[in-house]
């Protein structure tokens, strides 16, 4: 959360006026972060039950199954919006990389990787889509 807050800070600080836009785009920001932070959370359900650390899903372990759910709403409402965007002709990047870090966050959920490896592809899924949107930019 801290993350994602603080990218946004300098840029908000910049802006003269404030458009609606600017509050959707770090509002979906902070979401994927969000979604970033319980995936591993969830991911490292069984060992911080063991340590007795006390996490978002140690404390509500019914949410674990509802992840997912989470997961896909996300994902139809960026792809919602994107197709909005696509109608006023204009080219949705910043919601399609989070269309993408999103699939790769649900990839990995559903997928075999090593519970080791999923807390660092976690982080890549959520940086890839906007290291590739900065060099297509």
């Amino acid at each position: 959360m801290f993350f994602s807050i603080a990218t946004h800070f300098f840029i908000v600080v910049q802006q003269p006026a404030w458009a609606p836009y600017q509050f959707w785009t770090g509002f979906s920001f902070f979401a994927i972060c969000t979604l970033n932070c319980l995936a591993i959370s969830r991911w490292e359900f069984t060992s911080d039950l063991d340590a007795r650390e006390v996490t978002f899903f140690t404390s509500n372990p019914e949410r674990l199954k509802q992840f997912h759910h989470i997961l896909i709403v996300f994902l139809v409402l960026q792809s919602v919006i994107s197709v909005l965007i696509m109608w006023k002709q204009q080219v949705p990047a910043f919601e399609l990389s989070l269309l993408l870090s999103t699939l790769l966050l649900i990839g990995l959920d559903r997928g075999n990787v090593s519970s080791r490896l999923k807390p660092v592809l976690a982080d890549l899924a959520l940086l890839t889509p906007w290291l590739i949107l900065s060099i297509l930019s």
